[in-house]
């Protein structure tokens, strides 16, 4: 299931910074009522690292206020209720 995560700036490829992911509305935009923080580690052009987990980028938007980025991913309110998120991608 595709969520979005939402960072203040981006980050240099292997920079970490905090972030927000939250899941998808009925609209597809981002439902912040869903909003968790998460740590997200770039490692390429093409893949986020969510608190460890391998994420690859489907979409992104955004360039000076906030960033948004359309990302293969658990759903938020599993990763709020410690569910084990899905697991896609290795080597992060």
């Amino acid at each position: 299931m595709p969520s979005y995560v939402i960072v203040q700036s981006l980050a240099r490829i292997g920079d970490t910074v905090d972030a927000t992911l939250c899941d998808l509305d009925l609209a597809g935009s981002p439902d912040r009522g869903t909003d968790v923080p998460v740590r997200v580690r770039r490692i390429s052009e093409r893949t986020l690292c969510v608190d460890d987990e391998p994420r690859r980028i489907i979409w992104s938007e955004g360039e000076t206020v906030s960033l948004k980025f359309w990302l293969m991913a658990a759903k938020a309110s599993a990763i709020a209720s410690a569910a084990r998120p899905w697991r896609g991608l290795r080597g992060c």
